[in-house]
């Protein structure tokens, strides 16, 4: 009897045994098929290798490893380079090519405004040749230091309206105080960058109050308030339909400075063939405000213009920097 309970016993235990492992094997293969279906081959391998390891003889866990192994040797294969694909067929013609300004090349309507965008940096060397002529015909004072100056002078300094250039090759065309660039007034500079041309207010040589910078294409940078040099705050729109440029005459005279819609418009300078040259107020192409005519003699006649029409309030200034009263 004895003998008899300690089999049934031994076939009890050994059933549930094998229950146990066939739940263990169910659960591996789950686990690991779920794993697989989300590309997550390494965990996969990892469940199915646990199930080889217990011997569960109802599931081919080696066969699963097997692809495990074949879809990581998959992703760990670097892709081949896609071929080229078949050339472009060539045209019998070349396409027709196009003459393009250098300067003003390309013309585009934006929200009703037209935008002219340069390819070429502004060539003002025409315009430096006739400066140097003028400015080098009797200067109203003149350095070793090869720096001249041609203007109106008061109590034996630099006073009024003028032109000042300097050995660097830099220029200076406007009002003066005390011998400082000090009112309004043009700088253009012999280096290029994001002010190469300067038009606005001055203070004791620095640019204070309104103004606008132009790069070397001529292209508006930036209007608005300078403190001490520096800006002083956002571009303003105001000034946007300006440019800096260049405008040829039909004589050989011509005219560089600020320009709005391609015409003479803010503070510019015209320039004779013969070496006079006139700075000042522009608008719609024609002289309008305070300007200085500087002749290649010496002499030099500020006031207001009304175009051609000189208004008034003008000195002369003799080379010798005597002043007089000058009714042109």
């Amino acid at each position: 009897m004895k003998n008899k309970f300690i089999f049934i016993f031994f076939i009890f235990f050994f059933q549930n045994q094998y229950v146990m492992a066939d739940d263990f094997c169910d659960k591996k293969l789950e686990m690991g098929k779920k794993k697989f279906e989300a590309k997550n081959y390494e965990d996969a391998k990892t469940h199915f290798k646990h199930g080889l390891e217990g011997n569960c003889n109802n599931v081919d866990f080696q066969n699963w490893i097997d692809r495990c192994n074949e879809e990581i040797k998959k992703s760990k294969t670097p892709k081949s380079a896609p071929k080229p694909s078949d050339p472009p067929q060539q045209l019998s013609e070349p396409p027709e090519q196009k003459t393009v300004d250098p300067i003003t090349s390309v013309s585009a309507v934006n929200n009703e405004k037209t935008v002219t965008v340069r390819t070429a940096p502004l060539d003002i060397s025409e315009c430096l040749l006739m400066m140097n002529k003028a400015i080098n015909a009797s200067p109203t004072s003149s350095w070793d230091s090869g720096n001249r100056y041609k203007g109106q002078k008061n109590n034996g300094g630099r006073n009024g309206l003028g032109v000042f250039y300097y050995n660097t090759g830099d220029y200076y065309f406007g009002e003066f105080k005390n011998g400082d660039r000090d009112g309004t007034g043009i700088y253009i500079k012999q280096s290029d960058g994001y002010c190469k041309y300067y038009a606005g207010e001055w203070s004791s040589n620095k640019k204070s109050g309104k103004g606008a910078c132009y790069d070397n294409m001529g292209t508006l940078n930036y209007y608005g308030d300078f403190v001490n040099g520096d800006l002083a705050n956002t571009h303003s729109t105001a000034h946007d339909a300006y440019k800096f440029e260049v405008i040829n005459g039909s004589t050989g005279e011509k005219y560089i400075g600020e320009t709005k819609n391609g015409k003479s418009d803010g503070y510019g300078i015209f320039l004779w063939s013969n070496g006079d040259m006139w700075y000042g107020q522009w608008k719609d192409n024609k002289r309008a405000g305070y300007g200085i005519v500087i002749n290649n003699n010496g002499d030099v006649i500020a006031g207001t213009w009304d175009g051609d029409t000189y208004k008034g309030n003008g000195q002369r200034v003799l080379s010798v920097g005597t002043v007089t009263e000058h009714n042109p």
